[in-house]
């Protein structure tokens, strides 16, 4: 959120990108793209193909203009080169409540949201969106398997420091954190809740929209 920040306000106070350092990237939340079990559509090419041949046709939610999955649709649909209809909403019950009935047919969610209707059948889990296969849907293939090179749409949790940070404290900031964040009982509970452990500081990349 805060690097995507600078790309949506022109008068922000600092330069995230010149006035922050990476410390870590303490762990990252899996993300999927779901749809509608109504929908014609199995998997990203199937899907990527019915949006060229009806353009503007497919209602994607979203919870906000800016928000992460609506900043990761459009990269996507950019990449896809398609073009759908974005239907943003205040509150995620509202929104999920849409998908459910299919009044929209597609969103993106983290995986931890979407799971309980994929199993159930209520939604259709189309591909996983960061660039590694998530251990609680092991068969599930990412965008980037099905043709969608160079896409990775992960939640991520890191942490930062001020730019001027001697490197020494950021080097040893770096090293305690990643050993917390590789820790057996950390690890175990970020894969519960859907992600899993990073502890890396060049997994750091400011150029992130999330």
């Amino acid at each position: 959120m805060l690097f995507r920040s600078s790309a949506l306000y022109d008068n922000l106070p600092f330069d995230p990108l010149k006035d922050l350092a990476p410390v870590t990237i303490m762990s990252k939340r899996s993300t999927v793209i779901m749809a509608h079990p109504s929908t014609p559509y199995r998997n990203v090419q199937e899907y990527v193909a019915y949006t060229k041949a009806n353009p503007g046709v497919v209602n994607v939610a979203a919870l906000g203009p800016g928000s992460g999955p609506h900043m990761n649709a459009v990269w996507f649909h950019s990449l896809a080169n398609a073009r759908v209809t974005y239907v943003h909403y205040k509150s995620a019950s509202a929104m999920q409540s849409d998908l459910l009935s299919g009044r929209v047919q597609l969103t993106w969610a983290s995986l931890l949201t979407g799971l309980p209707h994929i199993k159930s059948g209520k939604l259709r889990l189309l591909a996983i969106g960061n660039s590694e296969r998530s251990p609680l849907v092991p068969d599930a293939p990412t965008a980037a398997e099905q043709g969608m090179t160079g896409y990775d749409y992960s939640s991520m949790y890191g942490l930062l420091a001020p730019a001027a940070t001697p490197a020494a404290v950021i080097n040893r900031l770096s090293t305690e954190f990643a050993r917390v964040a590789k820790s057996p009982d950390i690890a175990k509970k970020l894969e519960a809740d859907g992600g899993f452990a990073v502890g890396d500081r060049k997994s750091t990349r400011l150029n992130s929209s999330h």
